[in-house]
């Protein structure tokens, strides 16, 4: 079998296991959020959130009461104070130990029906409020068709030492699409804007699905980039330990025995077939 990753090229390829890795992506929405209480902004629905940190949420009082059954904000607060106070209550659940993965970045809380932006948040708290996020994800493809592969750092609050994207990462508040991607290229794998202007933008999958710390809904944002010969991943921020170049062999290997991240392996796994069906 040929170990690169042209387009065309699927011999032997198991295109029915790696298609279940992007569809198990988004489970039902029924059942990952069965069993726990929605966060209503209002009359929108914005999360979702386990009993057991809704009980200790509406005994705190603050910023979210109970209304049928239903955690409940009100919605007549202003953006910079809804920013503020659901700030401060993020605090409180991190010195209550709620919040394991802190990292002083702050995420935008969007409408669910038309995505405008109602306040911003820590991004650790997403999670156990069960809030949806945004994130870029790259496949880097080298020269010769083989795929870059980063390997997360240890210190990696969330899925430490397993294979990720050559690039991926959140956009932040206030961030453009395109700026998180210039941002998160040079800050984990150090491609400079000139080579990232090449990027192709592919698609869109929405990750969901339970964590330990509450559920986990994102937006992936997906791009595939054809870097030059000769170019070699440098990681900046101290987020990877590692890169590597790996065939369609090697990554088939890596995706079917679960050594990725799962957005990470389903992104990847998008782009093999996609490029095995072109």
């Amino acid at each position: 079998m040929n170990s690169n990753l042209p387009a065309g090229a699927s011999p032997g390829l198991d295109d029915e296991r790696l298609r279940a890795l992007v569809v198990d992506l988004r489970n039902p929405e029924a059942q990952v959020i069965a069993g726990f209480l929605p966060l209503q902004f209002g009359d929108l629905c914005i999360g979702h959130v386990a009993p057991e940190f809704a009980a200790w949420l509406a005994a705190r009082k603050h910023l979210i009461g109970v209304r049928d059954g239903r955690l409940w904000i009100d919605p007549r607060r202003s953006s910079e104070r809804l920013s503020a106070d659901w700030q401060a209550l993020a605090l409180l659940c991190r010195e209550a130990g709620w919040l394991p993965a802190w990292r002083d970045e702050r995420y935008l809380v969007r409408h669910p029906a038309d995505g405008r932006p109602l306040c911003c948040l820590e991004r650790g708290a997403f999670r156990r409020f069960g809030l949806r996020s945004e994130a870029v994800h790259v496949n880097g493809i080298a020269h010769d068709g083989c795929m870059w592969v980063a390997r997360r750092a240890m210190s990696k609050a969330v899925d430490p030492g397993m294979l990720d994207n050559i690039v991926g990462g959140g956009i932040a508040a206030g961030e453009a699409v395109k700026d998180a991607l210039l941002r998160e290229c040079e800050e984990e794998a150090g491609i400079p804007a000139e080579v990232v202007a090449g990027v192709r933008r592919s698609r869109r999958l929405v990750s969901l699905r339970r964590e330990r710390d509450g559920i986990h809904h994102e937006i992936l944002h997906i791009f595939d980039l054809h870097l030059p010969r000769g170019f070699m991943p440098c990681n900046q921020d101290g987020e990877v330990a590692a890169f590597s170049l790996m065939g369609r062999d090697a990554l088939t290997d890596a995706l079917l025995g679960k050594a990725f991240t799962v957005d990470a392996g389903a992104v990847a796994a998008d782009y093999l077939l996609r490029s095995s069906a072109a």
